[in-house]
């Protein structure tokens, strides 16, 4: 089940709840890693294609244009707790 989360354009607007599918929490704690949007695709056992429309959808949601304002957006809010540690991602 998708949890509610926070968002905003502006550090002093309320953020308003969002919430991610469970496709998409996938992808968002993997892209706080090093791994390419391939290496994800690889991960997940699904296309470049199909991470790239996650990831899309991540960024509107989160109303952040690029990965890395995504992953501060996200670890700002608590959304990247249960990211893997590097070595399991071998």
């Amino acid at each position: 089940m998708a949890q509610q989360r926070a968002t905003g354009d502006r550090p002093h607007q309320a953020r308003q709840p969002v919430s991610f599918t469970p496709a998409e929490e996938r992808v968002l704690c993997l892209l706080a890693t090093y791994l390419t949007l391939g290496r994800i695709a690889d991960r997940l056992g699904v296309r470049r294609s199909t991470v790239k429309t996650h990831v899309m959808s991540i960024y509107k949601k989160l109303g952040v244009t690029n990965r890395s304002e995504a992953v501060e957006r996200a670890d700002a809010d608590g959304l990247l707790q249960d990211v893997p540690a590097a070595h399991e991602l071998h």
